[in-house]
């Protein structure tokens, strides 16, 4: 194995903490994007799209996605094989969005952040799943959006995401795990979520990743 390639895949998105340097960053690479990680043999998307499928053997048509950090749409695009077809996209970047919108698989499309902090333009109990590949990193998404994501799936929907958990920024950076567990805790507590499924998988040909998902209760 490359151990370059494993303990750092693309470092230049290592090079800020910054959410919106790393914005910018993801605008600059969209051009690129779907190209380089099919390169590096990629499989978040589809895994985590048979995951999800999983729990929804009946009626997918019908069930109302938000792909939390869609980028160029690789994971919309593996739900529509599957059979769901109802599907947001949110991400930051506008230039990796024109190319989810070039799939034609997403009915909205979301250009913001994703916190912690209530979503602009969507309401409580808004979705049926939320989804997501990649993601779960350090200077990606925070921990705590959780809180959120919980707000906007109804009782008895599903929160699915995969992530790395091997080279720089991955999950498993014990700060940011250690937060997320946290966070997870909390909603456990609160009987907002139930885990159903903690996974270790091939993220790609040079990394380990993990899927993890929870039911949300109320």
């Amino acid at each position: 194995m490359d151990s370059a390639r494993k303990d750092c895949p693309f470092p230049f998105l290592w090079t800020t903490d910054s959410p919106t340097k790393l914005t910018e960053v993801y605008e600059q690479w969209s051009a690129s994007y779907d190209k380089d990680v099919e390169g590096r043999g990629y499989l978040g998307p589809v895994l985590v799209a048979k995951s999800l499928a999983e729990f929804y053997p009946e009626e997918r048509r019908t069930v109302k996605v938000l792909d939390i950090g869609a980028g160029t749409g690789l994971v919309g695009v593996e739900l529509q094989k599957l059979g769901f077809h109802t599907i947001d996209g949110l991400d930051p970047s506008q230039p990796m969005l024109e190319k989810a919108r070039a799939t034609h698989v997403y009915t909205n499309l979301l250009c913001q952040y994703f916190t912690a902090r209530p979503t602009p333009g969507v309401d409580k109990d808004s979705y049926d799943v939320i989804i997501s590949a990649g993601s779960f990193l350090q200077g990606h998404l925070p921990t705590n959006c959780f809180i959120e994501a919980a707000r906007i799936v109804r009782p008895g929907g599903i929160i699915c995401i995969i992530t790395r958990t091997e080279g720089k920024g991955n999950f498993d950076e014990p700060e940011y795990r250690d937060q997320f567990i946290a966070v997870i805790k909390q909603l456990q507590e609160e009987r907002k979520l139930e885990e159903i499924k903690w996974e270790k998988v091939n993220h790609s040909p040079f990394s380990s990743g993990i899927i993890i998902a929870y039911r949300v209760l109320q």
